[in-house]
């Protein structure tokens, strides 16, 4: 069994299989894990760095090799993973908060066994050296002495060349350990999101980039410099030629396994139903473990574009907490904390979805049930729904993130009311307080629900995607929100969903995204490469008495791409010498795209 450390606060436990382990003996070993409140993960074999450790310390030494080679700077490296990349830490601020000794070490010893891949770079000896090991020490990467200001992670450094660098020497490391059966891709993304807080796991982060795309990258810094570390995994190889790791296909096959919530798909969009009626929709840890799975199945699924979250029955979306289920564990203060922080882990996944999630609130939605709507991206509320935070009046505070959540989307002065009061509100005055979106009579709810969420279906995908992120980032920082916005936006302009966006703009119809980057012939100019053409506007002249119609193109050009429309005026639009779209700084100011 390897516990992470502190023991008492993380939830994973690697269980390792030895050569000679029978099943019986590593089952007894997980529920051994489980009956100690953690989440056993499954390594089948004994292998060096297992799993979190096989990922995180080659990244974090990736990273170094990145500064050696005078390719990038401290500060760019941990913009670009914690800003970029999304991950909790910067690569060389987690190096110096776990101790840059604890990874060299581990360097060592995978240099030695796992051959020249695993060379520490030179950066690191030097750290180790000179004692300089981070945080413990007072002096790493970066300084912690007592006037220092530790590492201050800038936001607006992020480098996608550098992105992509990191990402693909993380996916090879998975490759290697799906390709060598050390552990399954689900016990990968599950032992990294849980040992190291990743918002997604690194089988999930490669096939949303493009295993094909990393591939390649590593292929080239193979050709570049010759560094075993480059040398595509011949499992990576295979799986790019498969599409990526997973089958969503096979992931929705599961879905009818689930005991405390409904699973289904209907028109792009992901309907999660708590389904314990009986117990007004409480939530105890199996639901949550169910939860967690299903958003993982969804957010894998190309085939969701959004997430509906609904109650079963007629009296609750969910009225909190299964009380009697939180009861069993006693009043271990442990306890509580695993209890919150797997409530936590859990709606984070919601909050964290690349997908719209939208919850349809139809009576009671109190406690943990707010808890869970607040993680939503939209709510919509039956006009006979009671939602409230009661846990002041048990004594508790919420505890599956309510005090955070609830205050970035009511400000700190009306979340501090809806929790010290402990009140029950009606949805009108929630969505005063800009926590409701809509209010719907109760007959009209679902259907209205499931409208909302089908229309953000058809919406961008990757805008969709990266709005969240730019937003969540701005939390934090509205410096790094605003280098985010910068990054996505500049990542945009080489989507198949821009041009499909223009064409539909200036054709007068409604666009269908299908969330796909170009191919090598697709989008790839940029608005200060536009050069001149001519408008073309064709026709005869507009006889107003008998409605005549008039055939007019006009040409739009971005780069070296073009967009030709042809539109049907009557006298009622069609002013002669003038284009029947919006004026063309107007389209130009939204899109990018010039009328010639």
């Amino acid at each position: 069994m390897h516990f992470f450390n502190p023991p008492v606060r993380m939830d994973l436990v690697e269980v390792i299989s030895g050569a000679h382990s029978a099943e019986e003996t590593t089952d007894m070993v997980a529920d051994l894990a489980e009956s100690m409140g953690k989440t056993p993960v499954h390594v089948q074999k004994d292998e060096p760095g297992f799993i979190v450790n096989r990922v995180l310390v080659p990244l974090m030494n990736e990273a170094a090799w990145l500064v050696d080679s005078e390719e990038a700077t401290v500060e760019e490296v941990d913009s670009t993973t914690k800003y970029g990349i999304g991950l909790p830490m910067g690569a060389f601020e987690l190096a110096d908060q776990v101790g840059i000794d604890v990874g060299y070490y581990v360097l060592e010893y995978m240099n030695e066994v796992l051959g020249e891949a695993y060379e520490p770079a030179p950066l690191l000896a030097e750290r180790v050296d000179a004692g300089d090991l981070g945080k413990k020490t007072g002096a790493g990467f970066y300084d912690y002495g007592p006037d220092a200001t530790g590492a201050d992670v800038p936001g607006d450094q992020v480098q996608e060349a550098i992105s992509d660098q990191l990402v693909a020497v993380m996916a090879n490391e998975v490759a290697g350990l799906i390709g060598e059966d050390v552990a399954s891709a689900d016990a990968i993304d599950q032992a990294v999101k849980l040992g190291a807080g990743y918002p997604e796991g690194p089988v999930a982060m490669a096939d949303d980039r493009g295993v094909d795309h990393l591939l390649e990258t590593l292929r080239d810094r193979h050709s570049a410099t010759g560094a075993a570390r480059y040398e595509p995994h011949p499992y990576l190889e295979e799986v790019a030629a498969d599409g990526g790791f997973r089958d969503p296909a096979a992931d929705e096959s599961e879905a009818d396994s689930f005991e405390n919530i409904g699973v289904t798909v209907t028109d792009r969009v992901g309907h999660i139903e708590l389904d314990r009626p009986h117990r007004m929709n409480t939530i105890n840890g199996d639901l949550l473990d169910e939860l967690a799975t299903a958003v993982e199945q969804f957010n894998a699924n190309d085939d969701v574009r959004a997430i509906l979250l609904t109650g079963a029955g007629d009296r609750a979306f969910s009225a909190g907490a299964d009380v009697q289920s939180m009861a069993a564990g006693g009043a271990d203060p442990l306890n509580g904390v695993e209890l919150s922080r797997h409530g936590q882990s859990t709606f984070a996944k919601l909050e964290e979805s690349p997908k719209p999630v939208i919850a349809g609130i139809d009576g009671y939605c109190l406690g943990g049930g707010m808890e869970l709507a607040t993680c939503a991206d939209f709510r919509l509320a039956s006009d006979r729904s009671q939602i409230g935070q009661p846990e002041h009046d048990l004594g508790l505070l919420p505890g599956w993130g309510g005090t955070q959540r609830l205050a970035n989307i009511v400000g700190e002065g009306r979340a501090k009311e809806i929790i010290f009061t402990a009140d029950q509100y009606d949805p009108d005055t929630l969505a005063d307080y800009g926590f409701i979106n809509e209010v719907v009579a109760s007959d009209e709810i679902h259907e209205r629900a499931f409208a909302f969420a089908e229309n953000l279906a058809g919406g961008p995908p990757i805008a969709q995607k990266y709005t969240k992120r730019a937003i969540h980032a701005g939390r934090e920082s509205e410096d790094a929100g605003l280098e985010v916005e910068a990054q996505a936006f500049g990542q945009l302009m080489n989507t198949d969903d821009l041009m499909e966006g223009v064409t539909a703009f200036v054709g007068d119809r409604e666009p269908e995204f299908e969330g796909n980057w170009p191919s090598k012939t697709g989008l790839e100019a940029s608005s200060a490469e536009v050069g001149p053409l001519s408008i073309r506007e064709t026709g005869s002249a507009v006889d107003e008495q008998h409605h005549n119609s008039q055939v007019i193109t006009t040409s739009w050009q971005l780069g070296d791409n073009h967009i030709t429309c042809r539109h049907k005026a009557t006298h009622r639009s069609y002013v002669p010498g003038r284009s029947l779209l919006t004026p063309a700084t107007d389209i130009t100011r939204k899109t990018g795209w010039i009328k010639t």
